[in-house]
C-alpha cells in the first residue's frame, strides 16, 4: 500500500541526527523561509539586518501556550521597536492558512514563517514534530546566538529578562568600555586635495542632462544625472562620470593611492571597478532607512568593495552607519577615501543640513 504521509513526516526521522545545540555566541545558522503570506525570509534581508531578531520556534503552535506567548509579544510592540529590535515567529506546521489566523487572533505584528523541512528548528536545536517547546533565540546584530529560553504559558519574566539583555547591550555599546563597536572599514586620507574636490563638485552643479533611467548605448556621450531611489528614498541624485579626461585623473588617484592599501589591508588585488559617480544627497531622505548590501542582486554578485570618498564637509549628518556593528554614522574629511566589503550592511544617514557630496564606486578583480 502507498504511504500516504505527509512529506515532512516521511523525513522526520532522518532530520534527528542534524539537530544542533545552540551556544550563546556561536553564529546563527542562515536560513531561508516563507512568512504566512509566501513572502520570501532571509536570515541576511536588509529589512531584518542590523537589529535584534528573536526567533519565535513554535513546537506547537496552535496550543494556548503558543498563542498566549504571540499575545504577549504582542503586547510589547512598543517596546520592541524602542530597542529597535524585530521578530520571527516559526510555526511547526506549514498550514499557512492557520498560520494567518493565528496571527490575527493573536495580534501578532511580525511575520509567522514555517519550517516545512524541519531545517530551520534543526539548526536552533529543535526536532520538529517531536520537541513541543516553544522556544525564544535572541541574535544580535552581528547575528550571534546571545540567548534562548523555552518558555510555557507564563513568558512574561522571560520576555523582561530578553528586554534587559537588548537595553544592556545598548548601554555598553553607548559606555564603549574597551574600544567603539567598529567596522571593518579602511580609510585613506588625502586621495584627493581640497582644490581637486572643489572641481568635482562643481561639476555636479553645472548644467548636465537629466535622464529618468540608465541611457541606451550612444544615447548621451557625456557624464549626466539620474535619480537613486533605494528604499524609496528621496534625496539623491547622482552624476554619473563619462568625461574622459576626468576618469584617467581619477582611476590615476585610486590605482595608486586607495587600491594599494586594499592590498595591504584585505589582501585583495583590485583590479576593476563600476561607473564613477558623484552622490549629491540634500534634504529629507523620506522612504525606508534599513540599508543595504551591495552584493546580493546577480547583477552586483561581482562587487568585492565599495568606494566612498567624502568631497566636502561643509554639511550636517550624512553619515555612513554599519548598523551591524554600530548605529553610529562615519564622517570623513574631503579628499577621504572609505572602502569597505560589498557584503556589509550600510545606510547613508539623512543630511540634516548643506548638501553632501561623495565619489561612489564598487571594486573588484
Amino acid at each position: 500500500m502507498a504511504d500516504t504521509r505527509p512529506t515532512y513526516e516521511l523525513s522526520a526521522p532522518s532530520i534527528a541526527p542534524y539537530v544542533q545545540p545552540l551556544w550563546p555566541g556561536a553564529l546563527a545558522t542562515p536560513f531561508e523561509t516563507r512568512d504566512e503570506q509566501g513572502r520570501r525570509l532571509t536570515l541576511v534581508d536588509d529589512h531584518l539586518s542590523g537589529r535584534f531578531l528573536l526567533l519565535v520556534l513554535l513546537g506547537e503552535p496552535y496550543g494556548e501556550d503558543a498563542a498566549a506567548l504571540l499575545r504577549e509579544l504582542a503586547a510589547r510592540e512598543g517596546q520592541f521597536d524602542a530597542l529597535d529590535a524585530t521578530l520571527i515567529a516559526v510555526s511547526a506546521s506549514s498550514d499557512a492558512r492557520r498560520n494567518t489566523e493565528l496571527k490575527r487572533a493573536t495580534g501578532f505584528a511580525w511575520p509567522i514563517a514555517c519550517d516545512p523541512s524541519g531545517g530551520l528548528f534543526a539548526s536552533y536545536g529543535l526536532h520538529k514534530g517531536t520537541d513541543k517547546a516553544n522556544r525564544l533565540v535572541l541574535l544580535t546584530p552581528l547575528r550571534q546566538v546571545r540567548a534562548y529560553f523555552d518558555v510555557d504559558q507564563d513568558a512574561g519574566a522571560t520576555l523582561g529578562t530578553i528586554m534587559e539583555l537588548m537595553e544592556n547591550s545598548a548601554a555598553a555599546a553607548d559606555e564603549m568600555r574597551w574600544s567603539p563597536p567598529h567596522a571593518p572599514v579602511l580609510i585613506v586620507p588625502n586621495v584627493l586635495s581640497p582644490e581637486e574636490c572643489g572641481k568635482l563638485v562643481e561639476s555636479v552643479e553645472s548644467e548636465t542632462p537629466f535622464m529618468v533611467r540608465r541611457p541606451q548605448p550612444g544615447e548621451i556621450a557625456g557624464n549626466y544625472k539620474i535619480p537613486v531611489y533605494e528604499y524609496d528614498r528621496q534625496d539623491r541624485v547622482d552624476l554619473i562620470i563619462k568625461d574622459p579626461n576626468t576618469l584617467a585623473f581619477l582611476d590615476e588617484r585610486i590605482f595608486t593611492r586607495v587600491t594599494p592599501m586594499i592590498k595591504k589591508a584585505f589582501a585583495f588585488d583590485v583590479t576593476r571597478r563600476e561607473d564613477l559617480h558623484i552622490a549629491r544627497y540634500v534634504g529629507k531622505r523620506e522612504g525606508y532607512e534599513i540599508g543595504h548590501r551591495d552584493n546580493t542582486s546577480p547583477a552586483g554578485a561581482h562587487r568585492r568593495f565599495a568606494l566612498s570618498m567624502s568631497l566636502n564637509e561643509d554639511y550636517e549628518g550624512g553619515g555612513v552607519a554599519f548598523k551591524e556593528f554600530s548605529p553610529k554614522g562615519y564622517r570623513v574629511p574631503a579628499g577621504t577615501a572609505m572602502v569597505f566589503s560589498s557584503s556589509l550592511l550600510h545606510e547613508v544617514q539623512e543630511t540634516t543640513a548643506g548638501v553632501r557630496y561623495n565619489l561612489i564606486s564598487h571594486l573588484f578583480s
